[in-house]
């Protein structure tokens, strides 16, 4: 699922963005599982941080967390995930062929 950038549109101007962003957090509380690939989660976007976080403190089970991004994103990222989703573990690919491919990855 990707949701749309808005940082510099807001749903008074773009009605459909909240319709949009209602979908998200609707897929992200019901997902047996989620795969966060590529993002970095920028202290800007404070949109999709939002998102993830209240995505999580509502739902009653915990879905598996996988997370496929760049080495170098790898001490930084970890900390901000659990911040948004309650201290749950994931899973961290550095590969994605390595996560494609039923690579086990290594808990975070």
């Amino acid at each position: 699922m990707l949701v749309p950038p808005t940082m510099k549109k807001s749903f008074e101007k773009f009605p459909k963005l909240g319709f949009i962003w209602s979908l998200a957090f609707r897929e992200l509380k019901d997902a047996d599982k989620i795969v966060f690939f590529g993002t970095s989660f920028p202290k800007s976007d404070y949109m999709i941080r939002w998102l993830v976080r209240e995505a999580m403190m509502s739902r009653k089970q915990a879905p598996e967390l996988v997370i496929v991004n760049l080495f170098a994103e790898k001490e930084r990222l970890p900390p901000i995930l659990k911040r948004l989703t309650g201290d749950r573990k994931a899973r961290w690919f550095t590969d994605f062929n390595e996560y494609l491919n039923g690579g086990q990855g290594e808990i975070i």
